[in-house]
């Protein structure tokens, strides 16, 4: 009787290993055929570029590989006038936004001024006088 027990729990333990031994191999196929990917969601700097800007500038760039290897001077004439509708579009939501910030702003020259440095990408760069002035003499000779 004993030994039937014994040989029972043997069984049992045999076999428990036997599954975790199982399933560890089973997650390491089925996290090598599909990895984990962490998704960051991203959110867009440029406050004012709204889903319909992004797909129109897909369809552009659609329209221009069309335009591209083709001769049909009517693609590429609607192609001119798309971007130049684009472009105009892109223009107007800037400036509404832009226009939005600075009449909710406490600080209007503050917000007008952050507006002039995030549009022409100005940096906080200090430079040295070194590096300013010529201090090399010997090639004025």
């Amino acid at each position: 009787m004993k030994l039937g027990r014994m040989f029972l729990k043997m069984i049992i333990m045999t076999f428990t290993a036997f599954l975790t031994i199982l399933e560890i191999h089973i997650y390491r196929l089925f996290y090598s055929c599909f990895p984990k990917i962490t998704v960051n969601e991203t959110t867009l700097t440029k406050q004012w570029i709204t889903r319909s800007n992004i797909n129109s500038c897909k369809w552009k760039k659609d329209l221009y590989l069309l335009t591209r290897n083709n001769k049909d001077a009517q693609l590429k004439e609607y192609y001119m006038k798309y971007s130049k509708i684009l472009s105009k579009v892109i223009k107007t939501a800037k400036m509404l936004h832009y226009n939005n910030q600075i009449i909710h702003s406490h600080n209007k020259i503050k917000v007008t001024w952050n507006i002039i440095k995030s549009e022409t990408e100005q940096n906080n760069i200090k430079c040295d006088k070194a590096n300013v002035y010529n201090t090399d003499k010997d090639n004025d000779s």
